[in-house]
């Protein structure tokens, strides 16, 4: 166990809260809602995106994203289950940041012909992040500090 490293969870590096209401609540909340529930003197979202909806679920979910991890797993721990707007709870969940950056720039969630997304690959085509990318030089340990972010 002296080189076991356990691996990261979403809880450590994710900067998206992921929204369910109850049923019949998942279109009730507007934008302005959800970005006025979650700011507070301590953080602030950057983006908030509601009525989001997969082909294969029947509700509909919001997510939230902020600046970095640390208010996110704050805004967690303070709002999970109150109110927003006319939705009489909500419960909070982080998401993975590729979900976001899909949903952020327009791009279906539902899968794709390549499958699951692997680590060193983008959100969305056939590229893979720098130092990933075919015979390229890694980058050196610690030389970013998150696995998606920059996106370059």
């Amino acid at each position: 166990m002296l080189f076991f490293v356990p691996e990261a969870t979403l809880e450590d590096w994710s900067h998206t809260l992921k929204l369910t209401f109850p049923d019949g609540e998942d279109d009730v909340v507007t934008e302005e809602e959800v970005f006025d529930y979650f700011t507070t003197d301590e953080y602030k979202p950057e983006a908030v995106i509601v009525g989001h909806q997969m082909p294969h679920e029947e509700v509909k979910h919001a997510y939230v994203h902020f600046s970095n991890n640390a208010d996110a797993k704050k805004a967690r721990k303070e709002k999970d289950g109150g109110a927003i707007g006319k939705a009489s709870e909500v419960k909070l969940v982080y998401t993975d940041e590729k979900k976001w950056i899909r949903l952020r720039d327009g791009v279906s969630l539902a899968g794709g012909f390549w499958g699951p997304r692997a680590r060193w690959m983008k959100a969305y085509g056939t590229e893979a992040y720098k130092g990933w990318r075919g015979i390229e030089k890694p980058l050196p340990p610690g030389a970013r500090r998150h696995w998606y972010y920059p996106e370059d």
